[in-house]
């Protein structure tokens, strides 16, 4: 590549520096609609979120886990962009396990169907033939 003319990298430097405050006031535009998709996403899998008017601030509670992760109603400065990264990876990591059980539980259910009753009597899966998973069922 050829070597840049002052005036090149100065150009460069500014379009650089327009990109980067284009990227921010687009993560800042979103900071709402974003912020309430989460909310949203982490009440379906069973969270509870509590309202800070004082403090301006969602405090979501994830029962699973016990996290608590308190997110600002409004984007003010990078740590409120983390706080909602937080709150957005903690809601996909909680759909993925609740996922992954459901496909556990097809499987489960699947192999079980293709085995005949003295099979499941053989094996000793009488309790979970019937969807029983208690240590007194055996």
């Amino acid at each position: 590549m050829a070597k840049l003319n002052k005036e090149q990298r100065e150009a460069l430097a500014i379009a650089d520096t327009q990109a980067e405050q284009a990227r921010l006031q687009a993560l800042v535009d979103s900071y709402p609609q974003r912020l309430m998709d989460a909310l949203s996403r982490a009440l379906a899998q069973g969270a509870h979120a509590d309202v800070d008017a004082q403090g301006m601030f969602f405090s979501v509670v994830f029962r699973d886990s016990g996290r608590v992760i308190n997110v600002s109603y409004a984007h003010g400065g990078p740590m409120d962009e983390e706080y909602l990264q937080d709150l957005i990876y903690e809601v996909a990591h909680l759909e993925f396990q609740r996922e992954e059980e459901r496909r556990l539980e097809q499987v489960r259910v699947t192999a079980l169907a293709k085995l005949s009753d003295e099979e499941i009597k053989v094996l000793g899966l009488q309790c979970a033939a019937r969807g029983n998973w208690n240590r007194d069922c055996y």
